[in-house]
């Protein structure tokens, strides 16, 4: 919602001192500017409010003054500041409801204001790896709506009630500062996610790849909304991309578990060499655990625990059934049967 003509005549006298009495309520940290530069020494309000009488004494010290925003925990906020509005389309695909919330109109782009909330994130000058896009949060303050630099005025699109969350998109890695939109960051050591996400995966293929990925991201603790974030932005990249509502659609899915060899069995581009989730470096070798064990083993008992160390190495303990086995390997179902309750008479496998 912009601001009316009637309402912005008045932003001169009577509109800025509304806002500043609004932001003390908001219990925004504050200090004093000229322009749109600090006139105090100011680091101390990083931890400590201004009272309403130190803001009345500036007024009194230093005559007609701006105000700026200390962002972070103290005011519990932080601002992604857009100086290239050209930009704005991109941003918008990152943060589909970044209009939602309170912003305000600077000379050069946006302030959008978002609560922080508890949540620990750091300052980037180029949020989503897009120039002229900052995120201010920690150690920075800026200019406040109600302000007039350079014959400006810094106007508010909005309430200050409307103020929303910072978006999962921003909060649910663990450091900003790597950029995702280029490498996806994420929680979870399966080497196919990252191969999905930079796959250009031909047509027939990309809603089960992606529901892969989905899925996997969720059981390494992903939030839903960043995971689907991490899928659109892969998508975006495709030559011919799954429309955006089949990704949308995950979120009322269950959850499934893909093991490791029907991810193999889907995708033939999926590279598990190195995985240290199958057969890397934390899923230890049944083979070389036993290896004292071996010249005890019947022939098909060998040959089913080459099977478990290979092909199903890494795989969920449900995944390796006889009847999965039998499947992949063609081998008498029986026998599979017998052989693996031998195996675990031994004590090889549980």
């Amino acid at each position: 919602m912009k601001i009316g003509k009637n309402r912005a005549k008045r932003g001169d006298k009577i509109w800025p001192m509304q806002i500043k009495e609004q932001l003390v309520k908001k219990k925004f940290s504050l200090i004093p500017l000229k322009g749109k530069e600090a006139i105090i020494k100011w680091k101390k309000y990083q931890y400590q409010r201004a009272t309403i009488e130190e803001i009345l004494d500036w007024y009194v010290k230093f005559g007609d003054i701006n105000l700026g925003i200390v962002t972070g925990k103290i005011s519990n906020l932080a601002i992604i500041d857009v100086d290239d509005v050209k930009q704005l389309l991109e941003l918008e695909k990152m943060i589909l409801n970044l209009w939602d919330t309170f912003y305000v109109i600077t000379k050069r782009g946006y302030h959008f204001y978002f609560f922080i909330n508890g949540v620990k994130i750091s300052n980037t000058k180029k949020l989503f790896n897009l120039p002229g896009v900052e995120l201010s949060v920690n150690g920075r303050y800026v200019v406040a709506p109600g302000s007039k630099v350079n014959g400006h005025l810094y106007k508010q699109a909005g309430s200050l009630n409307n103020i929303k969350q910072l978006p999962e998109v921003i909060t649910g890695e663990k450091q900003l500062s790597q950029e995702i939109y280029n490498e996806p960051v994420f929680k979870g050591e399966a080497k196919c996610i990252s191969q999905i996400l930079r796959y250009d995966i031909p047509e027939g293929k990309r809603e089960i790849a992606y529901f892969i990925a989905f899925s996997k991201l969720s059981e390494a603790k992903n939030k839903a909304e960043y995971s689907r974030y991490l899928i659109k932005v892969a998508n975006g990249k495709l030559t011919k991309p799954l429309p955006e509502k089949e990704i949308e659609a995950f979120k009322r899915k269950k959850v499934y578990h893909y093991s490791c060899p029907l991810i193999n069995k889907e995708l033939d581009f999926i590279d598990c060499s190195n995985c240290k989730v199958r057969g890397g470096f934390n899923v230890s070798s049944l083979l070389e655990k036993n290896i004292m064990k071996i010249q005890d083993l019947t022939t098909t008992e060998k040959a089913i625990l080459a099977v478990l160390d290979s092909y199903f190495r890494g795989s969920e303990p449900e995944d390796k059934t006889a009847w999965e086995i039998q499947k992949y390997t063609g081998m008498n179902y029986y026998a599979v049967k017998k052989a693996m309750e031998g195996l675990k008479e031994k004590g090889i496998i549980e």
